[in-house]
């Protein structure tokens, strides 16, 4: 595997391990969920974004 991409790799999973997960609800109760991530990398720093895929909010 390329370097750059073991890199890019890396910092994924760093970003995606800083994000915290919080349950969706339905009258109180947590409801099972799938999320999808996206990740932005920038020269400062990549973030993890998250986004419900179901059920869709």
């Amino acid at each position: 595997m390329q370097a750059w991409l073991t890199l890019l790799l890396l910092v994924a999973m760093f970003a995606a391990r800083k994000w915290t997960f919080t349950a969706p609800t339905v009258d109180g109760r947590t409801i099972p969920s799938e999320w999808s991530l996206r990740f932005e990398f920038k020269r400062n720093g990549t973030k993890a974004l998250p986004q419900c895929t179901s059920p869709l909010s």
